[in-house]
């Protein structure tokens, strides 16, 4: 049974509890990750997009 009663919010149920450093929760270097993606993504997808559209500028 998990330590966290099923009551709990989800983000609470998928918590990570380790008893080392050598064994640290991956899932939340994954989201600092994915965050990073998705700002460089859009940032680019703009400067793309502004590019396409005033070329004389560029």
């Amino acid at each position: 049974m998990s330590p966290i009663s099923s009551s709990a919010p989800s983000f609470l149920a998928r918590a990570c509890f380790t008893f080392s450093a050598a064994t640290a929760c991956k899932d939340q270097v994954m989201i600092f990750d994915y965050a990073l993606g998705g700002i460089v993504t859009v940032g680019l997808l703009v400067y793309l997009v502004f590019a396409l559209v005033r070329p004389e500028r560029f």
